[in-house]
């Protein structure tokens, strides 16, 4: 069955997406910034927090809409070997579309053209502190799929003296399926 679907998404899915990618550094001194390649406007308030919920047993996938693009957001925690992991919310266009927690994704609807997708970590993440947004820009295109990776990265004390840091990218429909396999679908809401 799993299978199955899988071929259906991708006969329906768009062509292979180039692998653009932010990368949130490690800050290198008490005051230095972790913004990425772009920040700003992609995100929606810094002081909105989200609580998630998530599903392993079920793994959805936006219904086809021929007048709407789909947007995956993926967090990827494969390399964030400590607990707890970091909460990751992502936005579009300036406000937050949903959260993620700890090899977890969901999606969105967006109309075509062009839009800013974002990623914040929620709180503190490990021993390093909040994270500045990094974001991507991209042209959406009616009826097709876009995959966005949040993959977090961190090895964790006494293992390593680097602080945690997140790499976000898009990513092909191949690699973002089989992570979406094995991953749990998030539910997020905005804390009241």
């Amino acid at each position: 069955m799993k299978t199955a679907l899988a071929i259906v998404i991708l006969a329906i899915a768009a062509p292979a997406i180039a692998n653009a990618q932010a990368t949130i550094p490690p800050p290198t001194g008490p005051q230095a910034s972790a913004a990425g390649p772009q920040a700003g406007d992609g995100c929606g308030s810094p002081k909105e927090d989200w609580d998630v919920t998530t599903d392993d047993k079920n793994h959805p996938t936006a219904a086809p809409e021929a007048a709407k693009a789909h947007l995956y957001f993926i967090q990827d925690d494969s390399q964030y070997i400590p607990h707890p992991r970091p909460t990751t919310r992502f936005g579009v266009d300036g406000q937050w579309a949903g959260a993620t927690h700890s090899d977890s994704y969901f999606f969105a609807s967006v109309d075509p053209g062009e839009h800013r997708v974002c990623i914040r970590w929620q709180g503190e993440a490990g021993a390093g502190g909040e994270r500045k947004e990094t974001s991507l820009d991209f042209t959406a295109e009616p009826g097709s799929d876009y995959y966005f990776s949040a993959h977090d990265i961190f090895a964790g004390p006494p293992n390593s003296n680097a602080p945690p840091f997140v790499m976000f990218r898009q990513i092909n429909s191949d690699d973002a399926l089989a992570m979406m396999s094995r991953f749990a679908f998030a539910t997020s809401t905005p804390k009241k």
